[in-house]
């Protein structure tokens, strides 16, 4: 009796040593810092990429030892159910238990994408596509993926991104970054519209936003946006035409080859030929910045009704036809065409 008790407490014992020993590896794996070579190390969580992906990816790399332990601790924290894509971005002396803690939160890295004043929205889809953004919007009809990003009431998508800088996650869908291009746009464009000089022709915001995109098309030069803002003031008041070549150019597509031909200028069937057609185009015909739309809303109080390209990207301003006229002659050789 007495042998059988000792042979159970040493068993006892020998339970709680093993216990013991296996705490204090236990512990030593997930605070001792990882093999990374004594350098910064980055990996991806691609776009619906599993825990095991991940967990192979570093273990194949020497970062992971145990990939099977440390595959039981993830799951334990419930990892497997709440990954996030993205790029993540850690130090030298990372523990395996930091590791564990950076995948239960939001990656670290972020990648950027510019959209370009002037831009198209095709234009910028195409940028965001060069950036490797998923295209979780491909498929889908103007209207549809417009209601998805938030962006609603409005007849076209054409205008409503505004150009700047963005940041997003690896792996991201470019509706992420048109949701928020879309908000900034609609916080700025609201700014300006509240703080707009009196006695305009435009009767709302998005009606500034299409006048805004045709002086981002027609001038680079920041001393010129408030004057053609200005001729495009007056001509509105004055229910002349604006006679843009820009929006003609946009209503044309991908039917224009570099120059405006007589039959494009007199083809009433583009409904962005503003020189067959009185008022704004129908949309914005493309992503206008801040400086434009603000130039929208404070015009210059000059007299001038026209303006030519000079050819080396600014414009000469006219009062009278006569005057446009002289000027033309002028400048007919130059880089642009009259308005």
């Amino acid at each position: 009796m007495a042998h059988g008790v000792q042979r159970v407490g040493r068993n006892a014992l020998a339970c709680v040593l093993l216990l013991g020993v296996l705490a204090a590896a236990n512990w030593y794996y997930l605070n001792h810092p990882l093999p990374t070579g004594g350098e910064e190390f980055t990996f991806l969580v691609p776009t619906g990429g599993s825990l095991a992906e991940v967990v192979m990816g570093l273990s194949e790399r020497g970062i992971i030892r145990y990939p099977a332990l440390f595959t039981l601790h993830a799951h334990l924290r419930k990892l497997h159910l709440q990954l996030l894509a993205g790029r993540y971005r850690l130090p030298p002396d990372t523990t395996a238990s930091q590791l564990l803690a950076a995948l239960g939160e939001l990656p670290n890295v972020l990648e950027q994408a510019t959209l370009v004043e002037g831009w198209t929205l095709a234009r910028a889809r195409a940028e965001l596509r060069e950036h490797a953004i998923g295209q979780t919007l491909a498929g889908l009809d103007e209207a549809t993926w417009l209601e998805h990003i938030g962006a609603t009431g409005f007849p076209a998508a054409e205008g409503l991104f505004f150009p700047d800088t963005y940041s997003y996650a690896t792996g991201a869908g470019e509706d992420i970054v048109l949701r928020q291009a879309h908000q900034r746009m609609m916080t700025v464009l609201n700014e300006e519209w509240e703080a707009r000089a009196p006695n305009l022709p435009y009767q709302s915001s998005y009606e500034t936003l299409i006048a805004a995109s045709i002086i981002e098309r027609e001038t680079g030069l920041a001393e010129e946006r408030s004057t053609i803002a200005g001729v495009i003031t007056r001509r509105l008041q004055r229910k002349m035409r604006l006679e843009m070549d820009p929006t003609v150019i946009y209503g044309l597509g991908k039917k224009f080859t570099g120059k405006l031909r007589r039959s494009q200028l007199a083809d009433a069937s583009n409904p962005y030929n503003t020189y067959r057609h009185a008022g704004l185009p129908p949309t914005p015909i493309c992503l206008p910045g801040r400086a434009a739309i603000h130039a929208t809303l404070h015009p210059d109080d000059s007299d001038a009704l026209y303006f030519v390209a000079r050819g080396d990207g600014s414009h000469q301003f006219s009062a009278t036809l006569a005057q446009h006229r002289a000027a033309v002659r002028i400048y007919r050789d130059g880089a642009g065409a009259a308005q």
